[in-house]
């Protein structure tokens, strides 16, 4: 496990994986400028996707005639956005002289393999192979920290996923809604907290939206770990540039979603230091409305509550007050002492 996702599942951090996905538009050269990007714009890892065409999606589709004749129109897409084993090499040399994590989604059993041996700190697995446990099982026998998409799942499926990994090495819980984009009535937030203390684990968010309102609130409810799609175009023609973030926007995301972070604090209610000064200047005191003379009594005609809260008296302690006998003098607008009263 890296320091950078040690430290956001203590807490400490907020874990932001910039997902490259299809972005890389083929080209090993715009890979690795959008490492450089990445890292600029304050991404604490950098993640591709490594799959074998043939080991992921079948050439042929079903065909209305009720065939397999039909040529996947998939098949040629992910065949030519393929991450060659070459590129992953220099790929995890760039994230490591950026200082960001280098992370790749298997989707095979052998891919797996292959990213324990270039020394991956982490797992992805993707949100369909959530009930892939084949899959889940080689990520296990990794050792390594297990990132888990829970997209297009349900509850029974993530806690049968859950039961699979979970003791056996460190897993995350990354709520995701497997639309591109999603209807942003489908973000459905509130299951955040609801894995985390259904599961007792750390949670995130692998965000599919073009906008950030959804990752900001999901920091705010508990997500430890935010995965965002970045692409150099928005307007490119690689199948994720659509949905994805610009560098730029990243920056300003991580940013803002720090700021959130340490907005939350830790839950107990306090007076926090910047607001002490409200103590004195916001609240307020027992005031004498009139000059008062020794011997009168303390009626509540003959006192104002009124700010600061400069005396020894605050409004909370009136009742304590009436009816006492003042001891000594209290001119007009000065505060009621603990001296001046029997």
């Amino acid at each position: 496990m890296s320091d950078r996702l040690h430290r956001a599942l203590k807490g400490e951090a907020i874990y932001t994986i910039a997902e490259i996905g299809t972005n890389h538009g083929a080209s090993l050269e715009q890979a690795l400028r959008l490492v450089d990007a990445c890292a600029e714009a304050g991404a604490d890892a950098v993640k591709f996707q490594s799959w074998k065409v043939a080991e992921f999606q079948n050439p042929v589709d079903l065909a209305a005639a009720g065939s397999w004749t039909a040529p996947s129109g998939a098949y040629p897409v992910l065949e030519r956005y393929e991450l060659p084993d070459a590129w992953h090499a220099p790929l995890l040399e760039r994230c490591r002289e950026r200082g960001v994590d280098f992370l790749s989604t298997p989707f095979d059993v052998e891919r797996v393999g292959f990213l324990v041996r270039l020394g991956v700190p982490a797992m992805k697995i993707s949100s369909s192979d959530l009930v892939y446990p084949e899959l889940l099982e080689a990520a296990v026998q990794a050792g390594c920290p297990i990132l888990l998409s829970t997209g297009m799942g349900d509850l029974a499926e993530v806690r049968r996923a859950v039961d699979l990994v979970a003791g056996r090495v460190p897993l995350v819980l990354l709520h995701c809604v497997a639309g591109y984009p999603p209807a942003p009535e489908d973000a459905n937030l509130r299951a955040l907290p609801a894995l985390a203390a259904g599961f007792g684990l750390p949670v995130g968010w692998s965000d599919h939206f073009t906008e950030d309102a959804q990752a900001l609130a999901a920091v705010a409810l508990g997500a430890v770990v935010i995965e965002k799609h970045v692409t150099l175009d928005r307007a490119g023609a690689d199948p994720d540039s659509p949905f994805a973030t610009t560098p730029a926007e990243l920056r300003s995301l991580v940013e803002r979603m720090e700021r959130v972070r340490v907005g939350l604090g830790d839950g107990i209610k306090r007076c926090a230091p910047s607001e002490a000064n409200g103590l004195i200047f916001g609240r307020r005191g027992i005031y004498a409305r009139r000059d008062l003379a020794p011997g009168e009594t303390l009626t509540r005609d003959v006192l104002k509550i009124v700010r600061p809260c400069r005396g020894e008296f605050a409004a909370a302690d009136l009742s304590g007050l009436l009816g006492r006998t003042l001891r000594t003098a209290v001119p007009a607008h000065h505060p009621i002492t603990r001296a001046a009263v029997d």
